[in-house]
């Protein structure tokens, strides 16, 4: 984490080690291999004490849980009576 609010994810993939034969005239790569880096700004409502990483088949999964939204003030109501009685000063 940096600056609280950004989670920064780094790695290092390797070159694998292709089979040397004279039968192989090519070798494709789809993903390039050396160090990598990324950095994601996370919300203001993320719960920073709740993350949690695995990692499985290759695939990194990370969940950044949410603080619940706070309660909305909803504006309180009541009935007034209304009569012919007015207030006297007692």
């Amino acid at each position: 984490m940096e600056n609280d609010n950004v989670l920064k994810i780094s790695g290092e993939r390797k070159r694998d080690e292709f089979v040397t034969d004279t039968e192989i005239k090519y070798v494709r790569v789809e993903r390039s291999a050396g160090k990598f880096m990324r950095k994601f700004n996370l919300p203001a409502n993320a719960n920073l004490d709740n993350i949690t990483a695995a990692c499985q088949d290759g695939l990194l999964t990370i969940i950044v849980p949410k603080h619940p939204p706070p309660d909305v003030n909803r504006p309180r109501t009541f009935d007034v009576p209304v009569g012919s009685a007015s207030l006297s000063n007692q």
